[in-house]
């Protein structure tokens, strides 16, 4: 997705097709209509605690099922990570 909104796909005038971009945003949406409890959301406040606070390895089996999710989940935990760290260093100074 990244890849079709950036500079370089555009003046190569590269798309997505409606296909591929449909069968994106509907697999996106079953993953979250799939949650019939607020469990995901609990699972991912202990994941960011536990990314800012320990050392992780590829083997945790929080990391290996971060590494299966969809991709705008890990978007939104690399986005959450950098504002974290971004808050942190403008706390230290």
């Amino acid at each position: 997705m990244s890849h079709y909104l950036s500079d370089e796909a555009e003046r190569n005038g590269e798309e997505l097709s409606k296909i591929d971009a449909s069968s994106l945003v509907s697999s996106c949406v079953n993953h979250i209509l799939g949650e019939t409890d607020i469990s995901i959301a609990i699972e991912f406040s202990e994941l960011r605690n536990r990314l800012f606070s320990e050392t992780l390895s590829l083997a945790d089996p929080q990391i290996e099922q971060l590494l299966d999710s969809p991709p705008f989940y890990i978007k939104t935990v690399v986005s959450v990570l950098l504002s974290g760290i971004k808050h942190e260093q403008d706390a230290a100074q």
